[in-house]
C-alpha cells in the first residue's frame, strides 16, 4: 500500500507532467525550470539553484475546496487546503477529496441534518492514520403537511359590573395673588424762587369829600418777580416684582359666540370652541378637553352646559358626562360627573380652566 508521502510525491509528479505538456514549446522532449539541462528521465525538472524558491500549487479554504466538484477525468487534481494545512487530491473512484499531510485532519463542516448518506471511503493508512473524509450529506427530507388549526374557543362575556359611585367634587384652586412692589422714595422739593419787589403803591388824589366823591385811579401794578429755578426731579423708586397671574375670571372673558351644540354624542373640544352645549342626553357621553400646559391651552376656559338628563320622550335615567383629560393632568379633577336633574329643560354649567397649580399645569374647574 502506498504511504501518504509516496502518494504526495506521485501527485506532485502528475502536476509537473501536466505543466510539462503546457511548456512543450522547447525543441527537446522534456522541460527544465531553473535549469537548461533537465534530467533525461524527467518530463519536467524544477531547480532552485540557491534553495530560495519552491513549488506553489493552487490554495483555497475548505469551503471553496468542497464547493469544487471536478468533472470526469479529473482524477488526481491537487490543491492545498489552507484551513486544514493539508494537500488534497480528487479521487474520482471514491467521488471525494482525499487529504494527506500533517494538518488537522480532513473533517469537513457539519452539514444540515437529513437522511443518512452513504459512508465515505476510508482514507489511506499512513504512519499516523489520517481520518477519511466524511461522506456527502444526503438531501433533507420534505417537511410534513401542517395540520389544520383547531377551532377558536368562544368565551361567554361576563355581565357588566355596576357603575361606581360618583366621586366628590374637588375644591376650587386658590386664586393667585401678586405682591405689589414697594413705592419708590419721593424726590426732594425744589427751592422756591425769590419774590420780586413790590411795585409802588399808586396814590390817587383824594377828591373833595362829598356825597358822591370820585375814587382816584389805581396806580400801575409793579412787575412780577422772576420764577425761581426748578429743583431736580427725585429718582424713581425700584419697580417691585410682578406677582403670579391669577386664573381668568368667569365673567365676560368667555366668547359665547364660539358655541357648539352636541346632540346626545361624544365630543372633543377643538381650538376656538369655548362653549359646548349637550342636549337630549340618554346615555353616558364623553367630553375630551385635550392637553393643558404652558404652551397649549394656557389659561383657556371651556364652558360645558348640560341641558337636562332627558327629554319628555326618553327614559327617566339622567345622562352623565365622562370628562377625558390629557394623561398626567387629571390630579385636580374627578373623572366622572353626573350633571343635570331628571326633569326636561333643567341644566347645569361647569367652567374648566387650564392653569398652573404649584408649578404644574392642570385642567381645573369651578
Amino acid at each position: 500500500m502506498m504511504t501518504p508521502t509516496s502518494l504526495l510525491r506521485l501527485l506532485i509528479i502528475s502536476v509537473l507532467a501536466v505543466l510539462g505538456s503546457a511548456l512543450h514549446s522547447f525543441a527537446q522532449n522534456n522541460v527544465g525550470i531553473g535549469t537548461t539541462t533537465p534530467h533525461p528521465d524527467a518530463m519536467v525538472e524544477i531547480t532552485s539553484g540557491g534553495g530560495e524558491k519552491g513549488l506553489l500549487i493552487p490554495r483555497m479554504n475548505t469551503i471553496q475546496r468542497l464547493a469544487l466538484i471536478p468533472t470526469i477525468q479529473s482524477d488526481g487534481l491537487l490543491v492545498y487546503d489552507i484551513d486544514m494545512h493539508q494537500f488534497c487530491y480528487w479521487d474520482e473512484n471514491a467521488g471525494q477529496w482525499i487529504c494527506v499531510g500533517g494538518g488537522i485532519g480532513s473533517v469537513g463542516p457539519t452539514g444540515a441534518t437529513g437522511a443518512t448518506g452513504s459512508s465515505g471511503a476510508n482514507g489511506s493508512v499512513g504512519p499516523t492514520g489520517a481520518t477519511g473524509a466524511t461522506g456527502s450529506t444526503g438531501p433533507a427530507g420534505a417537511n410534513g403537511v401542517t395540520g389544520p388549526a383547531g377551532p377558536t374557543g368562544a368565551g361567554i362575556p361576563g355581565p357588566t359590573g355596576p357603575a361606581g359611585a360618583i366621586g366628590a367634587t374637588g375644591p376650587a384652586g386658590p386664586t393667585g395673588a401678586g405682591v405689589p412692589g414697594p413705592t419708590g422714595p419721593t424726590g426732594p422739593t425744589g427751592a422756591n424762587g425769590v419774590t420780586g419787589p413790590a411795585g409802588p403803591t399808586g396814590a390817587g388824589v383824594p377828591g373833595p369829600t362829598g356825597p358822591a366823591g370820585i375814587n382816584g385811579t389805581t396806580g400801575p401794578t409793579g412787575p412780577a418777580g422772576a420764577n425761581g429755578a426748578t429743583g431736580p426731579a427725585g429718582a424713581n423708586g425700584a419697580t417691585g416684582p410682578t406677582g403670579p397671574q391669577g386664573p381668568p375670571g368667569s365673567g365676560s372673558g368667555i366668547d359665547w359666540t364660539s358655541t357648539i351644540w352636541v346632540n346626545n354624542s361624544n365630543y372633543t373640544v377643538p381650538a376656538g370652541v369655548e362653549v359646548v352645549h349637550f342636549y337630549n342626553l340618554n346615555a353616558n357621553r364623553s367630553l375630551t378637553l385635550g392637553t393643558c400646559d404652558a404652551n397649549t391651552n394656557a389659561f383657556r376656559q371651556i364652558v360645558a352646559v348640560n341641558h337636562g338628563g332627558r327629554t319628555a320622550s326618553t327614559s327617566s335615567t339622567p345622562g352623565t358626562f365622562t370628562i377625558s383629560l390629557t394623561t398626567g393632568n387629571t390630579a385636580r379633577f374627578p373623572g366622572i360627573n353626573s350633571w343635570g336633574p331628571n326633569s326636561s329643560g333643567d341644566y347645569n354649567v361647569k367652567t374648566f380652566v387650564c392653569m398652573p397649580v404649584n408649578g404644574t399645569w392642570y385642567w381645573t374647574w369651578r
